[in-house]
């Protein structure tokens, strides 16, 4: 509780307080128990600091979490009121440092067809109007699905199973008006469009793309280690 409203995030707030009087503010909410923490993304922490980061989040639920019977329905977070903490994480990242205090775990299910479908409708509806102010082609999301689903493209069928990853390809089919047939294929292209995005930035102006793609191969090595 004591690093709440202390973090880097917090500190560039434009909120006239200061970390100590921030850090107040929640204690004092929880004392309360009208608070609902959500810590994003637990498994993007380095293997060196995720169990360590777990223990401290395990105390916490401990010290200001009422106790819950995840067995039962009533006795569910959202039934009992009170301070509520929301932890999310990919699968991958969680399953080696899981949170093991009372809590209920909630999977997010892979997108099927029709979730896709509509998806890509409303995606492409949103995007389609502010393409318009630029006189650009839009997208035909009735065409996008039949190349997701096309039945030639078996791999990259397979990563439409989530907003992020349906949108990855959604961005591919507007440049190029396809999508190739291999996830390498894909995922080649996403970085070209990301190169030519960073290269148009001030701190980047001065670089090549080669220069860009020397710094970035690397840390890309480094992460995957």
């Amino acid at each position: 509780a004591d690093y709440l409203g202390r973090d880097p995030d917090s500190e560039e707030l434009r909120d006239g307080m200061t970390a100590d009087t921030r850090n107040k503010l929640f204690h004092e909410y929880l004392t309360s128990e009208e608070t609902v923490i959500i810590l994003d993304g637990l498994d993007e922490l380095s293997e060196a600091n995720r169990g360590i980061v777990v223990s401290k989040v395990q105390n916490f639920i401990l010290d200001y979490i009422p106790e819950t019977d995840a067995s039962n329905e009533e006795g569910l977070p959202c039934e009992m009121g009170g301070n509520q903490v929301i932890v999310t994480s990919r699968y991958v990242g969680y399953k080696y440092h899981p949170v093991r205090a009372n809590c209920a775990h909630f999977g997010v299910q892979p997108m099927r067809r029709p979730a896709v479908e509509r998806f890509v409708h409303a995606w492409s509806n949103a995007v389609n109007v502010v393409i318009a102010e630029s006189r650009l082609t839009g997208i035909n999301a009735d065409q996008l699905i039949l190349e997701i689903y096309s039945s030639s493209k078996p791999k990259v069928r397979e990563l439409a199973t989530n907003p992020l990853l349906i949108t990855i390809l959604a961005t591919v089919y507007w440049r190029d008006g396809k999508l190739p047939s291999q996830r390498a294929g894909i995922y080649d292209r996403v970085i070209e469009s990301l190169v030519e995005v960073w290269l148009k930035r001030e701190e980047c102006k001065q670089l090549t793309r080669e220069q860009l793609m020397a710094a970035l191969e690397p840390l890309a090595a480094d992460l995957q280690e």
